[in-house]
């Protein structure tokens, strides 16, 4: 795509644990058909405004042009448009330590959990 990647500061809880406020994640500009379910995917404004979206991309709805997401602790997904998708999260830096999150099978299976939490997570905030 020719763009750099993207290092910017987590502002919120929505993917907790896996991602935590104050950690630092990079993010690689790539095409959506370069994703895969389970990958943390970076969707909203502009790639440059630094103000995105991080969540847990559960579908890919080419026909409809939508995208579904979870935040890992939420208890309801989400969908928004396709145009709005600028990257996927590739790393995870937190005290000073850099971790890979590109492993598709563990991220599928941290998908799995997070769907498999919704009931509890309505449960509990009810």
């Amino acid at each position: 795509m020719g763009m750099n990647n993207l290092v910017i500061r987590v502002s919120g809880s929505s993917m907790r644990p896996f991602i935590r406020n104050g950690d630092y994640i990079l993010i690689k500009p790539c095409f959506l058909e370069d994703t895969k379910v389970g990958d943390v995917v970076a969707v909203g404004f502009h790639f440059a405004d630094k103000r995105l979206c991080v969540h847990r991309l559960i579908w890919k709805d080419f026909y409809q042009r939508r995208l579904v997401l979870k935040g890992d602790s939420l208890s309801y997904i989400e969908r928004m448009k396709s145009e709005k998708f600028s990257g996927k999260v590739v790393s995870i830096i937190r005290n000073n330590k850099m971790f890979s999150v590109e492993n598709h099978l563990t991220n599928f299976l941290k998908l799995f959990v997070s769907l498999c939490l919704i009931p509890w997570q309505i449960t509990r905030r009810h």
